[in-house]
Formats: structure tokens, C-alpha cells, sequence
């Protein structure tokens, strides 16, 4: 099936990043500001401005922490942060669903989110499903959206995730998932 593209993500011009802070300035005046702290391991915080989702009024951001990480994203008004996923938030063409695939490679356990949006852009966790044996091919972690309620994933069986060397093995197969109301 061909690929629906989901661009919505942008650059916003007056966002500031410098010196290891992002600094969003707010339509109610304020700023909210993330400083990155790699000072001592375990309070290790990181921050990586994705872009701006402008029909949600929402900046996108990447965490990372000491052994964890996370994607969030921040309402533009009032700074407020408003939704944390496991992995990188795919969002439907209607922009009424919000995938993420997360792949521990340490438990070996690979794990579907599934968010709607409603009406008000308010985004509610609906269900999680457990894929067995297959894991997100570290290579690729794009999703193709096919319709608003189906999408194409690449992944690798768990068996053969890691190559003889220690490598990601980059070999993958498409898995096609439709979403059920």
C-alpha cells in the first residue's frame, strides 16, 4: 500500500537554542525554558527541540535521562506540558490518532501506544499492544500511515536483532496494522 505523508511537524522560527537551552517563547507572554544537565550521571537531563505542531499549538520534544528517555509536548499558550510517549509520537493524516512503537532491546519486549485526540486536542492513551518476538529495527523507526486508521511499521524478528559483530542487523520486514474503534 502507498504511504500517506504526515508532515505536520515544523520548525518554529522563534524558538531560541543556544548553549544547551531551548527557550519557547509563549502567546501568553512568559517563556518556558529547558536547560540541558549533564553535570553528574544520574541527574543527566537532555533536551532536543523537534518542531512545532501547529494545528495542536504544540511544540514537540525530545528527553533524554539517566537510562530513559521520552517524547513530550508542550502546549504553546501556556507552557504546559501535555502528553509524554515512550518513543517518537506518529500522528494519523485525519490527526485523530498518535502511534508509538517502543522496543526495549534489554527486555525484549516491543510495545504499540495508541492515543486519540479528540475535538479539544486532548490526547487520552486508548490501549497498548505487546507484539511478540519482533522488535522496532533501530535502523528505520519510520511509520507509514496507509489510512487514518491503519499504518506500515519496519521490524526484526527479536532472533535475529543483532548481527555476529554486535551490530543492528538492518534487514527488517514491513508488519501492516489496522486500528479497530
Amino acid at each position: 500500500p502507498n504511504s500517506i505523508p504526515t508532515n505536520f511537524i515544523t520548525k518554529n522560527d522563534n524558538v531560541i537554542i543556544e548553549k544547551g537551552e531551548i527557550t519557547l517563547p509563549l502567546t501568553n507572554g512568559k517563556k518556558k525554558t529547558f536547560v540541558n544537565n549533564t553535570k553528574y550521571l544520574e541527574s543527566t537531563e537532555s533536551y532536543e527541540y523537534i518542531g512545532f505542531l501547529e494545528s495542536f499549538n504544540y511544540h514537540l520534544i525530545a528527553g533524554s535521562y539517566f537510562e530513559e528517555g521520552d517524547f513530550f509536548f508542550v502546549d504553546q499558550n501556556n507552557g504546559e506540558i501535555k502528553t509524554r510517549f515512550p518513543n517518537y509520537p506518529h500522528i494519523s493524516p485525519d490527526k485523530k490518532t498518535i502511534i508509538c512503537f517502543y522496543f526495549n532491546p534489554y527486555n525484549h519486549r516491543s510495545e504499540f501506544f495508541i492515543y486519540t485526540i479528540d475535538n479539544k486536542n486532548q490526547i487520552t492513551l486508548k490501549r497498548i499492544i505487546e507484539i511478540v518476538y519482533w522488535g522496532q529495527n533501530m535502523e528505520n523507526t519510520e511509520i507509514l500511515w496507509t489510512s487514518n486508521l491503519s499504518f506500515l511499521v519496519k521490524a526484526t524478528p527479536i532472533a535475529t536483532m543483532w548481527e555476529s559483530s554486535g551490530n543492528y542487523n538492518k534487514s527488517y520486514q514491513n508488519i501492516h496494522i489496522k486500528i479497530h474503534k
